[in-house]
């Protein structure tokens, strides 16, 4: 088992990437809560737009476009919030692969896991009783 130590070197490799499905999922679920039935499809389909392309630059260009149509479409909070997640969105825009939270290869895995095993051997034989 990994200790506390482990995690914190681990820590600063850790890029935080959110998912496309939950952050659209949000889209809804932010309209439903702001929106009647009526008024949703129009903004949906636009606050939705923003992530339908596999190309970086076309994602920060529709936002800056949905931006400036915030204020007339009713959403400005979460164009506010979006804004602030957009770093955590884009590095997976176009990307092939599944995007995961942590990327080590097998070695730096391998020298984590036996850090993790020697400091659990070392705390085991102090708290030993004789």
């Amino acid at each position: 088992m990994l200790d506390y130590d482990c995690l914190l070197d681990l820590d600063q490799r850790i890029k935080h990437i959110l998912c496309h499905f939950h952050h659209q999922q949000g889209v809804t679920n932010y309209l439903k809560n702001h929106f009647e039935a009526e008024q949703m499809p129009k903004r949906k389909k636009a606050m939705e737009k923003v992530l339908h392309t596999e190309d970086k630059r076309t994602v920060v260009r529709r936002f800056a476009l949905l931006k400036k149509m915030a204020q007339k479409l009713g959403i400005e909070k979460w164009v506010s919030h979006t804004e602030k997640t957009l770093p955590k969105l884009l590095p997976s825009v176009g990307s092939q692969k599944i995007p995961i939270r942590i990327k080590l290869s097998g070695n730096e895995w391998k020298k984590i896991k036996a850090k993790g095993e020697k400091r659990k051997k070392s705390h085991e034989s102090h708290t030993e009783v004789t």
